[in-house]
């Protein structure tokens, strides 16, 4: 973490909010644009909010350069929060870059360059992967021996996408049943 002085840090956390002018600075420049959020944030979007798991970061995939699209999102931050609070870094995966906060530390949003083509859906403005394609991504993930550091974590991700399917997969063939009564009692003249 690099040095902040208290005046500084206190300008940022009262800004803060506990990430959520983060997160509003990040939709806004997510808003329109070719990239995709996946990974926590996209799953989240999919699911009701009893499913959901907190997550604090953006994953980010680009077909633009990497660093670009972070440097662009980290000025964004500087500008909003009114100084400069973040800096860009290169993450462990090459391709990767980092926006941090120099006040906390913490990722803000990790901008990877797309390999392949990700199944997407727009919701409000902005690109979300979706489950399917984040179930493919969990299972890869789990089959590979040097992820072993996070399979539990993406069991439990799968088994709330396994609920949600399964209360999805209830409420069509409750609303199925509803259509097929309706039917049964039109055409039987009781409507």
């Amino acid at each position: 973490m690099t040095e902040i002085t208290l005046k500084e840090a206190t300008k940022y956390y009262k800004k803060d909010k506990q990430g959520k002018l983060a997160d509003k600075v990040i939709m806004r420049e997510l808003k329109g644009e070719d990239e995709i959020v996946f990974g926590a944030r996209s799953i989240n979007v999919a699911l009701p909010s009893y499913l959901r798991k907190h997550t604090e970061d953006w994953d980010i995939l680009t077909h633009d350069d990497p660093k670009t699209v972070a440097d662009k999102m980290e000025k964004a931050l500087d500008r909003r929060y009114g100084g400069n609070f973040f800096s860009v870094e290169p993450a462990k995966h090459e391709g990767t870059y980092k926006v941090k906060s120099r006040v906390t530390g913490k990722t803000v949003a990790d901008i990877t360059i797309k390999d392949d083509e990700v199944e997407h859906r727009r919701v409000g403005g902005i690109n979300y992967a979706t489950l399917d394609y984040q179930v493919e991504k969990l299972k890869l993930a789990l089959s590979k021996e040097e992820a072993q550091f996070r399979h539990d974590r993406d069991k439990e991700t799968l088994q709330r996408i396994q609920v949600y399917n399964e209360l999805k997969a209830k409420k069509r063939k409750k609303a199925k049943k509803k259509v097929e009564r309706g039917v049964l009692y039109q055409s039987l003249g009781r409507f």
